[in-house]
C-alpha cells in the first residue's frame, strides 16, 4: 500500500467512524480558522489528491483534533520512512533524561509529570552564542506549540549545572508571547529551573509561537553541550552554536532516540563560526551538539 493510500484509507474510515459528515467537519475546522471546503475534503479521502505535509500542517492538525486522532496521527502517514531510528508517537520526558534524581524531580516540582503535561511542540529552533569575551554565555529559544486541550499552556525549562560549570542560577528572560512563571533554585544539586508560560489561553488545536532567552553566568569555555529534549515528534528542529572569539575542535552532532541508544557523528563548520544540526519529523528523543576546547584534545 502506498502512503497516498494508506493516508486516504485511514481518513475514510476515521470521518466513517466519527459519524460527521464533510460539510460538519469542513464548518469545525473553520472555526479553528481553517478554511477547507467539504469537497477537498472528499478528494482526501478518497485518495484523489493528497495534502502537502507543510504547507497543509495547520489544516491536518486541526482535522486530527476535530476527528480526535493523536497529534501527527494522519501526517505521520503522508511522510517518507525515517531513514534511521525508530519514532514512536509520544513518550515520557523522562526517558531522556538521567536516572532518577534532582533533574527529574526538578521536573515533577514544576508539574511536568508526563508527556502530557506539556504541549506539543511542532517547531523548535535552540541557539546557542558562546562569547569568549564575555562572562556570559546565551542560549535563545524560539518554539510553535500546539494545545493538546483547553486552558492555560506551559513548558519547562530546567538545567543541571557539570561539576566543570559555575553553580549560579541562569536567568531566564520572556522575548515574545510568553512570561517567566515558578523557579526554583537547589544550588546543593546544582539544579535550577523554570516555567514558561504562554501568553495567550488556547483551545485544543491551537497553536502559538514563543520566545525566551537563558543567560548562563559562565565563562565559554565552561560550556561544552547544548542540548534539547522532545516528548512527541516535532515538524522541524534545529540546534545552532555560534561562537565568537575562540572556536572549540572536535564538534560533533548527537541524537538520542527511544531506547536510549545514542548516534553520532561529526559535524561541519559553517558560515559566521557556526556549527548545527537540524531535523524534519524528529521526535521523541534527544537533539544536540558537542565540543571539546583545545587543551582538553
Amino acid at each position: 500500500m502506498t502512503g497516498n493510500d494508506q493516508f486516504a484509507r485511514s481518513l475514510r474510515a476515521t470521518i466513517e467512524r466519527s459519524g460527521l459528515s464533510l460539510a460538519e467537519i469542513s464548518h469545525r475546522l473553520r472555526s479553528f480558522g481553517h478554511v477547507i471546503s467539504p469537497a477537498a475534503l472528499s478528494t482526501w479521502q478518497s485518495g484523489r489528491r493528497q495534502p502537502d505535509p507543510v504547507r497543509s500542517l495547520e489544516v491536518l492538525a486541526g482535522l486530527e483534533t476535530v476527528l480526535d486522532l493523536s497529534p501527527d496521527a494522519l501526517q505521520d502517514l503522508l511522510r517518507e520512512p525515517r531513514p534511521r531510528g525508530r519514532s514512536l508517537r509520544h513518550t515520557e520526558i523522562a526517558d531522556f533524561l538521567p536516572e532518577p534524581g534532582p533533574l527529574r524531580t526538578a521536573f515533577s516540582e514544576l508539574g511536568f509529570t508526563s508527556a502530557h503535561s506539556f504541549p506539543h511542540e511542532r517547531f523548535v529552533h535552540l541557539s546557542l552564542l558562546a562569547d569568549s569575551s564575555r562572562p556570559m554565555q546565551v542560549v535563545t529559544f524560539q518554539v510553535m506549540v500546539r494545545a493538546l486541550e483547553d486552558g492555560p499552556c506551559r513548558v519547562p525549562a530546567v538545567q543541571q549545572a557539570g561539576e566543570e560549570e559555575p553553580n549560579e542560577q541562569p536567568e531566564v528572560v520572556a522575548l515574545e508571547g510568553c512570561t517567566v512563571g515558578r523557579r526554583l533554585a537547589w544550588p546543593e544539586d546544582r539544579t535550577y529551573g523554570t516555567e514558561i508560560l504562554v501568553s495567550r489561553y488556547l483551545e485544543a488545536g491551537q497553536q502559538a509561537f514563543f520566545s525566551y532567552r537563558i543567560h548562563f553566568p559562565m565563562p565559554a569555555r565552561n560550556v561544552t553541550v547544548v542540548t534539547y529534549a522532545l516528548s512527541r515528534r516535532a515538524q522541524d528542529f534545529m540546534v545552532e552554536a555560534e561562537f565568537r572569539g575562540e572556536r572549540p575542535q572536535r564538534c560533533e552532532q548527537f541524537r538520542i532516540v527511544d531506547g536510549g541508544q545514542e548516534e553520532s557523528e561529526p559535524v561541519r563548520w559553517g558560515a559566521g563560526n557556526r556549527i548545527q544540526t537540524a531535523e524534519s519529523g524528529f521526535g521523541p528523543g534527544k537533539l544536540g551538539l558537542r565540543w571539546q576546547w583545545p587543551e582538553e584534545i
